[in-house]
């Protein structure tokens, strides 16, 4: 926070925090200068925001910064209020060139204590479940997500989900259980055991019953894809854009558009006359649609042409694609430079990448239309998520490719939109050592913007304030909740801003508020169907719904599988490369190579891979509900597949077990 001395008129800085409940604080900060200042700060504290004691001092012998840590005094510990000031000497002297206008820097604010045992006699308290009690259309494949009050330790006991144990993932206050292949159209009970969940001094809580109901689904008719992208000559299209110019216009169901991996080196333009293009790559790891146009800076082009990919129809789906602006990706640099820009409502992006420096991302321009990414993973440095519309980010990274002065978001939100940015369950990383970057959760592009981060992992260091205070606009809500650091310890948001200012056209100041935190209510109300349902009850999450694992087998040398429920064909890879697809259960079979089964549910997304190695021995074990691990001849060589001879096969069986299992070929 940021205070006039009244009886100077000069400026100084302030924080102010609870230590209710804790011992041993203490205060870290870097101050520093970039062009002047003055030489020396003293470090005060203060209980009532009058009365100061000097706690510390920091002296700046050159521009750049100086961090120091300072331990409070013990008659501090569990006041309600504290206040510490960084107060300049103006007796020392000016480092730079005189002025009126001081220099001092302050970043790197944190504030840390040990938690007081005896002030935490109560037990953990449940804030919000995904899914909710009594949820109905629930994914046969997620995650159910417990949220508590307070950080949280694992106990004795199991949680179950119908008659199989549950193990889950303790992250702060979260706990995050994974599960797969439910059935459709069926209730099912998650209970946790009293004594499972404590926290940090060893409350039990108390346990609960969660009931949901799975989604309904009905089998859809088998069905190729509409057209297969290759650059080898082996699909219908060699580039995405001559596959999209073919597509027909005015479709009210998907059209389905597969590409094969590779480097796609082009502009792609999707027209407003072509909805439901669901456009599946190989995977994102795999297909890359890559352009270099820059929309800032000299020579620059509007977004809707230097987009990578710009998406001006309804009901787009993407999965397992990258998409990438090289000018960004290669120099790491600005202007602006797009690799995605979706213009239109009832967006939905699948296990993609998105890569540039600024500017990644271009949502939308129109109030309240309505995004949903899943699994995604977003990189960049400046501004690199920002426009408008309802779009939620459901488990996905984002990667800061900036050390210092970065600034994730930058929204302008119309003040009618809804909900605006929703991140739920992100993480937020960083090449090499993460701790290291520093980064800005959003900056204020124009009008009234909305964001708020829940449950975020930050790998990255985040300013105290979180987000950055002036750019163009007011922000109705910035806010984020259980925030937690890479270890899991939640931060300490008591000090994110709340002021905002802008200068206008005119030269004015203007200036607000915006709400800056959320309630354990406020917080479990930002779910998938109210911010994403709308008037249409549009379900995102039923094009993300993969089909299951095909169990794949050899006989009279041809591959065989059991239909996989909901599938409206099956992809063949061979070798890593896809070399067919079919609606049948069986396919052309030959010796020496590694094949790959994935089933494509109707909105043309895959599942998960099955693996078969050339022999039928292993045929035997995959028919099991078994994966295979490792192949190895009989003095302990791994190989890639079965040869000739006694094989020792090692195998996970249905109910997770290691095996082993010898085999002659």
């Amino acid at each position: 926070m940021f205070y006039k001395i009244n009886s100077t008129n000069r400026y100084y800085y302030e924080i102010s925090f609870s230590g209710k409940g804790y011992t041993g604080i203490k205060v870290k900060a870097s101050l520093g200068c970039s062009y002047n200042s003055y030489s020396s700060y003293d470090w005060q504290y203060s209980t009532d925001g009058t009365n100061y004691t000097k706690l510390g001092r920091d002296t700046i012998v050159t521009s750049g910064w100086v961090s120091s840590q300072f331990s409070l005094p013990d008659s501090l510990n569990g006041k309600d209020k504290i206040y510490v000031r960084f107060m300049p000497d103006y007796s020392s002297p000016i480092i730079g060139v005189s002025s009126t206008v001081d220099g001092l820097g302050i970043t790197d604010i944190f504030v840390t204590g040990d938690k007081d045992k005896e002030n935490d006699p109560a037990p953990p308290i449940l804030v919000s479940s995904i899914p909710a009690a009594n949820s109905t259309n629930v994914s046969a494949n997620g995650l159910i997500v417990l949220t508590f009050d307070e950080m949280l330790v694992e106990g004795t006991g199991n949680a179950t989900l119908g008659v199989e144990n549950s193990k889950g993932t303790f992250s702060g206050k979260t706990i995050v259980f994974a599960y797969s292949g439910l059935k459709y159209n069926t209730e099912y009970t998650f209970h946790v055991p009293s004594g499972y969940i404590l926290d940090k001094n060893g409350n039990a809580y108390e346990g609960c019953n969660i009931t949901f109901t799975t989604m309904e689904r009905t089998q859809p008719a088998a069905r190729l894809y509409d057209a297969v992208v290759a650059q080898d000559g082996t699909g219908d299209y060699n580039t995405v854009q001559t596959a999209i110019d073919a597509a027909p216009t005015g479709r009210t169901t998907p059209y389905l558009i597969f590409i094969k991996a590779g480097t796609y080196q082009e502009h792609v333009d999707i027209p407003s006359t072509k909805p439901y293009l669901h456009i599946i790559g190989q995977g994102y790891d795999k297909v890359f649609i890559s352009d270099n146009k820059l929309c800032g800076g000299d020579n620059a082009v509007s977004v809707d042409v230097g987009a990578t990919v710009v998406d001006h129809a309804s009901n787009g789906f993407f999965e397992g694609i990258s998409f990438v602006n090289s000018w960004g990706k290669e120099q790491n640099a600005g202007p602006q430079a797009l690799a995605l820009y979706t213009m239109d409502d009832r967006i939905v992006l699948n296990k993609c990448g998105l890569y540039s420096y600024q500017d990644t991302y271009l949502t939308t321009k129109t109030c309240n239309y309505r995004h949903y990414l899943k699994d995604c993973f977003i990189e960049g440095a400046v501004d690199f998520i920002y426009g408008q519309g309802n779009v939620y980010f459901d488990h996905c990274t984002l990667n800061i490719v900036r050390n210092s002065g970065g600034y994730i978001v930058a929204p302008n939100h119309a003040a009618a939109t809804s909900w605006g940015y929703v991140f739920m369950n992100t993480t937020i990383t960083a090449p090499g050592v993460p701790s290291e970057t520093s980064v800005w959760l959003g900056r204020p592009w124009h009008d009234s913007p909305k964001t708020v981060y829940i449950n975020t992992i930050a790998k990255v260091t985040i300013p105290a304030a979180g987000w950055y205070q002036t750019m163009g606009g007011i922000p109705s809500i910035w806010a984020d909740y259980n925030t937690m650091d890479a270890n899991g310890n939640p931060l300490d948001l008591s000090m994110r801003n709340d002021y905002y200012y802008y200068i206008d056209g005119a030269g004015n100041k203007v200036d607000g508020y915006a709400k800056n935190h959320l309630t354990n209510e406020e917080a479990a109300s930002y779910t998938i169907k109210n911010v994403l349902s709308g008037s249409d009850a549009w379900q995102p999450t039923s094009l993300t719904e993969s089909c299951g694992k095909p169990i794949v087998t050899v006989k009279d040398n041809m591959l065989t599988w059991i239909a996989v429920p909901y599938a409206i064909c099956y992809v063949i890879i061979k070798n890593d490369k896809v070399i067919g697809f079919t609606t049948n259960t069986s396919y052309n079979y030959d010796s020496n190579s590694i094949y790959k089964i994935q089933a494509v549910n109707e909105y043309g997304g895959l599942g998960e891979a099955s693996t078969l190695t050339t022999t039928d021995g292993i045929a035997s074990l995959t028919s099991e509900k078994t994966e295979i691990k490792a192949i190895y001849t009989i003095d302990g060589r791994q190989q890639s597949t079965m040869k000739k001879g006694l094989n020792v096969i090692k195998y996970e069986n249905a109910k997770g077990d290691i095996k082993t299992k010898k085999i002659i070929k």
